[in-house]
């Protein structure tokens, strides 16, 4: 076996066929490994024109083994694979070959079918779709069968948005389109009642209204669905459009955030888990460099505060990561808007700053990835989060008690890292730190509690906590 992905790499990599050419002379069939060998390595080959031949010959003498592999190729994805350009090669080469008009068995034209249908469904570039629903046309007049359809899974469905959503800027022109090209996937209706994919399709109509939004009136004039639906279903509120729809937009202070992530990262990485405390501000208190993207001219009524949090906690449980960032600094934003009026809003500060927490740190909560970590350090340290006017001694306590009791659970190193950072700055920073739970702390972090300066508090700054209730948890959404 050794022997056999030892020619394949030299074939894929190296363009020596003496080894692989000697294994197909071999009077013993070795057909099942080569196999094997040739689906580990072609995916990740930089040029797959020059494995053309070989493929040819492959197919040639191995019929039944090679239907399989191309089947296998049809329907490979990963991260660093050009998934379009393996099926456009792969493409070819059954047509060089013939494969349409070989004699299969059943079963084989089945696997070749609903591989051709699943790779139809989530091919991006639309050329090489409809050469593959061209080749599966073939198959399916050729050996009289029934039309195969990709199965509507959520997880298709997922991955067909997300596709349009990473690559915005080349189809925001193209609603039309892309609204037609949903339809000719045919899909059963049943992704409508989707939970998964009503959440996604609503997150990317606020996150890219110029495409997301256009297809969705495309929709509605395709009768795919209703206006109401439209309107009551696939759209967020206004105000959860506004504020996502600002952060989009402003795609510096998203840059600027995704380099905070990474340096934070970096420092995690080295181990450095020291927190250099800058000197306290004695002016109007600055909210930092992330919470400038959204204002509202108005002040939000408390009944639409509290509608902003139920849907920012329904978005950061179900978006994918590569729009968590976004998503987290709406949350951010809204933060900071209800920073200026915190008297007004204090139970809303509760709940908002536990689902920042939640979101970020708890690891039953939610899925701890590094990214969703050190996006939440990079906030809360850089913009001194624990200086902002809103924090009053038993928001303080419960913000601290929350981390301490997080930190022993992490999974990873990264989070505890995340997690001591974050506590850190809470016992430096915070000039409302009176009531602590010492036996929650770490020793390091306790050591740092009892030998540091004392904070003044900023001229606006609250002290007296109006809030009255017993319970020092943070409330549930």
């Amino acid at each position: 076996m050794i022997e056999i992905e030892r020619a394949a790499l030299n074939l894929t990599c190296c363009a020596d066929t003496a080894a692989w050419t000697a294994l197909m002379n071999d009077r013993e069939d070795f057909s099942h490994a080569m196999g094997k060998a040739l689906l580990k390595f072609i995916p990740f080959v930089p040029v797959l024109d020059n494995l053309t031949d070989a493929a040819c010959a492959f197919t040639a003498r191995y019929p039944v083994v090679a239907i399989d592999l191309w089947a296998s190729l049809l329907v490979f994805e990963h991260p660093h694979t050009n998934t379009s350009e393996l099926r456009n090669w792969v493409l070819h080469v059954l047509n060089l070959t013939g494969v349409a008009f070989m004699p299969l068995e059943p079963s084989q034209v089945q696997t070749l079918l609903q591989a051709c249908a699943t790779a139809t469904s989530t091919t991006r570039r639309r050329h090489i779709a409809n050469r593959i629903h061209a080749f599966q046309a073939t198959l399916t007049e050729a050996f009289q069968c029934e039309p195969v359809v990709a199965d509507s899974k959520s997880s298709d469905v997922l991955t067909y948005l997300d596709n349009l959503a990473m690559n915005v800027g080349s189809h925001a022109t193209k609603s039309l389109a892309w609204a037609v090209d949903f339809t000719k996937r045919r899909w059963a209706t049943e992704w409508k009642s989707d939970p998964q994919v009503v959440h996604r399709i609503k997150l990317l109509a606020s996150m890219h209204p110029e495409l997301f939004q256009a297809m969705l009136e495309h929709w509605v004039g395709l009768d795919i669905i209703s206006l109401r639906e439209c309107d009551l279903v696939f759209r967020h509120s206004i105000e959860f459009e506004a504020i996502l729809g600002s952060v989009t937009g402003h795609p510096v202070v998203l840059h600027r955030l995704t380099t905070s992530t990474v340096y934070w990262h970096t420092q995690c990485a080295n181990g450095d888990a020291c927190y250099i405390q800058a000197t306290h501000p004695t002016t109007t208190p600055l909210i930092g460099p992330f919470a400038n993207v959204w204002s509202s001219p108005v002040l939000l009524e408390l009944d639409i505060v509290d509608t902003l949090l139920v849907e920012l906690d329904v978005a950061l449980k179900h978006c994918p990561l590569y729009a968590f960032a976004a998503v987290l600094l709406s949350l951010w934003n809204l933060l900071a808007h209800l920073n200026q009026h915190y008297e007004r809003y204090a139970s809303q500060l509760a709940v908002a700053t536990r689902l920042f927490f939640v979101s970020t740190l708890a690891p039953v909560a939610c899925k701890l990835e590094s990214e969703k970590l050190f996006v939440g350090v990079a906030l809360v340290v850089e913009s001194r989060w624990a200086r902002w006017p809103m924090w009053t001694p038993r928001l303080t306590k419960r913000a601290v008690d929350f981390v301490s009791n997080v930190l022993p659970d992490c999974p990873t190193n990264e989070a505890k890292w995340a997690a001591d950072m974050i506590l850190k700055h809470f016992i430096i920073d915070s000039s409302t730190l009176q009531h602590v739970r010492r036996s929650l702390l770490p020793p390091e972090v306790l050591v740092i509690l009892q030998h540091r300066a004392p904070v003044p508090p900023l001229p606006s700054m609250h002290i007296a906590d109006g809030d009255t209730s017993d319970d020092d948890s943070f409330p549930e959404a």
